[in-house]
C-alpha cells in the first residue's frame, strides 16, 4: 500500500484475487485500515472481517479487473 500508493480495497483485492483463501484477521484489517487512513485520509474497506466463503471474497473485490485497476462505473 505504502511502495505502490494502492488503497486498502485495491491492495486487498489483488491479494484475493490471485489467492482467494487469504483472509486476514480483524485485527490486521484494522491495522491496515489505520494505515490508509495515515496515508490518504480514507479508509476504502469498511469491514470488521472478510467473508467466510471464497466466493463472497472474491465478490466484495469483483471491481478490481485481472491487471489490478479498479474498475469504476
Amino acid at each position: 500500500m505504502t511502495r505502490h500508493r494502492l488503497s486498502l480495497k485495491h491492495a486487498l483485492g489483488l491479494v484475493v484475487r490471485l489467492r482467494p483463501s487469504v483472509s486476514p484477521n480483524a485485527g490486521f484489517l484494522a491495522q491496515l485500515r489505520d494505515l490508509e487512513k495515515d496515508l490518504f485520509g480514507r479508509v476504502t474497506l469498511e469491514v470488521e472481517a472478510l467473508p467466510r466463503r471464497k466466493e463472497d471474497r472474491l465478490a466484495l473485490f469483483e471491481e478490481v479487473d485481472e491487471d489490478g485497476q479498479m474498475n469504476v462505473g
